[in-house]
């Protein structure tokens, strides 16, 4: 089992059967996080349930996760399989490209409307500035990329981490009418 206790009092357990919840429980209670007003929990349900059943005097928001993956050699034969020929139409019109710094003002209304919708548990604690500041660096990490449609963008996503022959996406947003 693994538990990541982050600055920001994010909680993410990793839990497996055998997991000793009471070492998790001096793990918590025995650090600064059990200090904290706020607590956000964020996993698989079945991870989540046991930590938060001792934080039960704390307000506790969990986000449930769930794993997804595409697993197919042949990955886009089986998605077209399944779009109809509208759909490929449509996808023979999006590009998708990689940003860059120059890139920063045309996808900052995309990165403000993931961050409010998926990221800010209060979005009157949005700070455009701050959130400026780091989509830039994330975009001089060159770890992002966009789709453009009409010479639009209408989505972007980041590389939140890499290995030899994979890529974790996340930070994905669409406009709502895509």
């Amino acid at each position: 089992s693994a538990i990541m206790l982050s600055p920001e009092g994010i909680i993410c357990p990793v839990l497996t059967a055998d997991s000793d919840i009471d070492c998790i429980r001096e793990i918590l209670n025995g650090s600064t996080y059990a200090k904290k007003r706020y607590m956000t929990l964020m996993g698989l349900k079945k991870d989540l349930i046991p930590v938060a059943a001792f934080l039960k005097n704390r307000n506790i928001i969990s986000v449930d996760y769930d794993l997804l993956t595409a697993d197919s050699p042949n990955i886009k034969s089986v998605t077209n399989a399944y779009l109809s020929q509208k759909d490929k139409m449509f996808l023979l019109q999006l590009k998708i490209k990689k940003a860059y710094p120059d890139d920063i003002d045309a996808l900052m209304p995309l990165r403000k409307a993931y961050e409010l919708e998926e990221v800010l548990l209060n979005p009157e604690h949005f700070n455009e500035q701050a959130c400026r500041v780091r989509f830039a660096k994330t975009i001089d990490d060159n770890k992002v990329y966009f789709a453009e449609y009409n010479n639009k963008p209408v989505a972007t996503c980041c590389i939140n981490a890499a290995g030899f022959a994979w890529s974790q996406v996340g930070g994905v947003y669409t406009k709502p009418e895509f």
